[in-house]
């Protein structure tokens, strides 16, 4: 495959880990078993959930900062831990469907398919391509293994956590987590987290993750230097002049007591203003450029694999038709991102949301960090 992109400079795209799909293979049944039915059940998950969150925001040795936001999400906290984990079964299928879709693909269509993937949508996730690029050189191997381990140790946790929950060693008929208040419930699933899982593996597996993501973060940053500085400088000049502006209209607007919130809302607003407006010009860019890019990767890729399945005899480097179809697949790529304006088209804008938000968070991240 490394020889397919030799022409375009550019890097194919890498598989999942045979490893991490073992084990998501070996635990589905195992997350399904664990997945509490009936209304009463899940009602006493959430009863629980929701004491472990007032044990956090009640605890003194808590952080102010995660207090706020405990309370800030404990309304549906209990909620969003049920759907989620109710969820993972299928997200999990639907990895390994894709996952042996993508063993059945020999290297040139595999590659084929990622330049056309990134050609069409390069616009849209400049950010979350780069770092995919960055850990894929510098370590991608490394973060599937951590993240296995860390799924590995989740599962433990989940086993340990169904047996604690069914405990009753007072044999009243309640089992003994429903008894408890919310510090004492917090205290008893932390100390059943430490006795459960492998230290030495999860703090690996948390420095892995940790290091290379801080390296293609640094690799992201000097990427987009421009942009950011752009985004930096729009909001160091706009700074003062806005805040004369908007601070006697947020005065009248918000109580007495909340003017202190004013300098931040302000300085908040302004950063994703400049963030946004910078990172837009930065989308027409990566818009164009990885068009030609993952054009160029298309059309070798598809060159390649039209000979290794006997349809044409070609050698692509003594014919133009692997340049011809790559620059054809490049016009429609560019062609496909602008005319729905560098975003995504319904129904790829709800199937890729969770991307589309971590693309948001990587870019507010590399700009303000």
């Amino acid at each position: 495959r490394n020889d397919t992109m030799a022409d375009t400079g550019a890097t194919p795209a890498p598989g999942p880990s045979v490893a991490a799909t073992a084990l998501a293979m070996k635990h589905i049944a195992k997350i399904k078993a664990h997945q509490n039915v009936g209304s009463l059940a899940e009602r006493k998950r959430a009863d629980r959930i929701d004491k472990i969150a007032a044990g956090i925001a009640a605890s003194k040795s808590t952080p102010e900062w995660l207090k706020k936001l405990v309370e800030a999400v404990r309304p549906i906290l209990s909620t969003l831990v049920i759907v989620l984990d109710k969820a993972s079964p299928y997200i999990i299928m639907a990895c390994m469907a894709l996952f042996k879709f993508y063993q059945c693909l020999s290297s040139n269509i595999s590659t084929a398919l990622y330049g056309l993937i990134i050609s069409f949508f390069g616009g849209a996730f400049p950010v979350a391509i780069s770092v995919f690029e960055a850990l894929r050189v510098s370590g991608g191997d490394r973060v599937v293994a951590c993240l296995t381990d860390m799924y590995g140790e989740y599962q433990l946790f989940l086993e340990a956590e169904e047996a604690d929950n069914k405990k009753d060693d007072d044999k009243d008929g309640i089992a003994d987590v429903d008894q408890l208040n919310s510090q004492d419930l917090l205290s008893r699933k932390i100390r059943l987290a430490l006795a459960t899982v492998n230290p030495d593996r999860t703090l690996q597996a948390v420095g892995g993750i940790t290091q290379a993501m801080a390296g293609a973060l640094v690799v992201v940053k000097l990427q987009f230097a421009k942009t950011i500085a752009l985004a930096v400088s729009i909001s160091d000049n706009v700074q003062k002049p806005a805040a004369r502006l908007l601070t006697p209209l947020l005065a009248s607007v918000l109580p007495q007591d909340l003017h202190k919130w004013i300098p931040v809302i302000i300085t908040l607003a302004i950063k994703i203003v400049a963030m946004t407006f910078a990172w837009f010009i930065q989308r027409v860019l990566s818009a164009v450029h990885s068009a030609i890019m993952g054009g160029l990767m298309a059309g070798r890729g598809i060159i390649l694999a039209l000979n290794d399945r006997g349809y044409i005899k070609l050698d692509p480097d003594e014919t133009m038709l692997d340049e011809i179809l790559g620059w054809c697949i490049t016009a429609l790529g560019i062609y496909f991102q602008f005319s729905h304006g560098l975003s995504l088209p319904f129904p790829l804008n709800v199937a890729l949301f969770p991307l589309s938000v971590a693309e948001y968070a990587l870019e507010w991240v590399v700009t303000w960090t």
